[in-house]
This record gives structure tokens, C-alpha cells and sequence, in this order.
């Protein structure tokens, strides 16, 4: 039971990787758009980002 959990677990990692990867696009389609609505429900709202991170 416990390898299933920790299997159950490490998919799941590699699920949320993938769908975070998708919004990091700048250029989102619809897909992409898709996965950061499923981000903002698991982590809550993305805010603005940070102007001292913002390279011009």
C-alpha cells in the first residue's frame, strides 16, 4: 500500500510539472491557458509579477 502511495505521489509531481511548464509560454493557447486556470484552482490566484524581477 505504501509503494502505491508514494507511486500515486511521484505522478502526481509529474503531472503538476508539466502543466506549470505549460504557463511559463508567451504566446498561450488554449491548452496553456487551460493549465494555468488548473494552477490558480490547486494554488490559488497568480498575482502580478514583480517589477524588480521584470528585465527590460
Amino acid at each position: 500500500m505504501a509503494a502505491l502511495k508514494l507511486w500515486l505521489a511521484e505522478r502526481q509531481q509529474v503531472v503538476l510539472t508539466r502543466i506549470a511548464n505549460r504557463s511559463f509560454k508567451q504566446n498561450p493557447g488554449w491548452l496553456d491557458r487551460l493549465a494555468l486556470r488548473l494552477i490558480e484552482r490547486a494554488a490559488g490566484p497568480v498575482g502580478e509579477a514583480d517589477p524588480e524581477l521584470e528585465h527590460h
